[in-house]
């Protein structure tokens, strides 16, 4: 994943309708969107976060310690999944998210930060 404009760290941007479950899968590069590749086969571990803002509530946390997380086997891609209960605890349509890995060196790399929207949804709440 890597949309809208990019700096340090890599600036994104994650779309979830409210209720709805979503595979997101994410391009781990260098710096920018267009960098080099940059390898997390040997990473310790993965947060995924989303909160209402920065320094807000916490709403979501998914985590490769914990299996919320896999690492593709290409070694430059994870993924994981967005549950509707996940964007169901969403109360805001706009949000933040943030994505930070510790490397096998112990060092910690924000991956991807940004805007996280889950609109809410008028389907899901009609009467069948």
């Amino acid at each position: 994943m890597c949309v809208g404009e990019c700096s340090c760290p890599t600036s994104g941007a994650i779309c979830i309708p409210r209720g709805d479950a979503q595979l997101v899968v994410v391009d781990v590069r260098e710096g920018r969107c267009d960098g080099d590749l940059f390898d997390i086969s040997g990473v310790s571990e993965i947060t995924f976060a989303v909160s209402d803002a920065v320094g807000g509530v916490v709403r979501i946390v998914k985590r490769l310690s914990t299996g919320g997380i896999s690492v593709s086997t290409n070694g430059y891609q994870f993924y994981f999944t967005i549950t509707s209960e996940d964007s169901d605890s969403i109360v805001r349509n706009s949000n933040y998210f943030e994505i930070r890995a510790v490397t096998a060196s112990g060092s910690p790399k924000t991956i991807i930060s940004g805007l996280f929207k889950s609109p809410q949804t008028i389907i899901k709440d009609l009467q069948q």
